[in-house]
């Protein structure tokens, strides 16, 4: 089950307009919905029996800062699929159904562009009428066509750097610098505070994106590891340190509670590269996503609240159409590059 809130902005604008929920659903609340479901999708995929790891990795850990993506490995799983007879895949016509999809992320886009045969590499519009293009997709590298999403991005999932408890728990708005980038002002509510306090802060520095988390994993190769298919953790980016009380000031607050030793991780991303060439993935639904106005929780009655939910899961349909490729790439955070 997922749910979402909307701020009250948003609802004295449904109220002014006659109450019509199909503007928000569209809007904000059908948003939440295609993020939530993309990431399970994306979940579900991770479980795929068909896995590659670059160079001479087998999982996520032993991913090094060499191992980025080669655009020829995705003409290699054409191959494969095509010689498991993936009709996708083995398009004898040519009508263009024989094109490979794979769902990347920037990272791999870019080191795709700044491959050094990178003149094979044709931007979307170079092959496609802009109503003819899948949504999100920027290109295409001899028969395999890229969507880019960040969702892919297996932020701190790889081999750790450091890693560190939370010295005290986390409220819901803490944890977001007084001014970021010099021009953001974010977690001005009273009361809220504008840093987390961690046991030991030295292992990162300003501009790492850390992960803050509730559990731990070896699933994926690193003793201790991020688990990429926690719900709960969050991504954010440090403004400031301060060493001498052990404290961390982000981009953004956090908005969930985290306990007294959870944890924040900072590792090497892992970028995710799902190739599709059929319904590789199917939806089981007890319940279709339904939306619901909530009464205002406030003594003025003028914070609304509209939320979703739905009873689902999507899990591996057909494992021959989908494969995935995991690489290392140049990151966010320096020791990674």
């Amino acid at each position: 089950m997922q749910s979402n809130k909307i701020v009250d902005r948003i609802i004295t604008y449904w109220k002014q307009n006659g109450g019509d929920l199909s503007s928000l659903v569209r809007g904000a609340l059908g948003q939440s919905m295609v993020d939530h479901l993309d990431t399970l999708v994306r979940n579900a995929f991770i479980d795929a029996p068909f896995a590659v790891y670059r160079g001479t990795a087998s999982d996520f850990c032993s991913l090094g800062a060499s191992d980025i993506y080669d655009p020829s490995d995705g003409q290699k799983v054409w191959k494969y699929m095509a010689n498991r007879n993936v009709p996708f895949a083995n398009d004898p016509a040519g009508n263009g159904s024989g094109s490979l999809l794979a769902i990347s992320t920037p990272t791999v886009i870019y080191d795709i562009q700044n491959h050094e045969n990178s003149s094979l590499w044709k931007a979307v519009l170079q092959y496609s009428k802009p109503e003819w293009a899948l949504k999100y997709e920027v290109g295409a590298w001899v028969g395999v066509r890229y969507l880019q999403t960040v969702r892919n991005v297996l932020f701190n999932c790889g081999e750790i750097s450091s890693q560190t408890q939370l010295a005290v728990a986390i409220e819901p708005g803490d944890g977001a610098a007084a001014t970021v980038d010099e021009v953001y002002t974010v977690g001005q509510a009273a009361g809220v505070t504008r840093y987390i306090t961690v046991d030991d802060e030295s292992g990162f520095s300003v501009g790492d994106i850390l992960t803050i988390h509730k559990t731990r994993t070896n699933d994926y190769g690193c003793e201790n590891g991020v688990d990429p298919k926690e719900g709960t953790m969050r991504h954010r980016r440090v403004i400031s340190l301060d060493s001498e009380n052990h404290r961390i000031a982000f981009d953004k607050p956090l908005l969930d509670d985290f306990a007294i030793d959870d944890y924040v991780t900072l590792a090497r991303d892992v970028q995710m590269t799902a190739f599709v060439a059929g319904p590789a993935i199917a939806a089981g639904i007890a319940q279709a996503p339904q939306v619901y106005a909530l009464d205002p929780v406030d003594d003025l009655r003028a914070i609304y609240r509209f939320t979703w939910d739905a009873y689902l899961k999507y899990q591996l349909y057909r494992v021959e159409y989908g494969e995935a490729i995991y690489s290392a790439g140049t990151g966010h955070n320096e020791w990674q590059d």
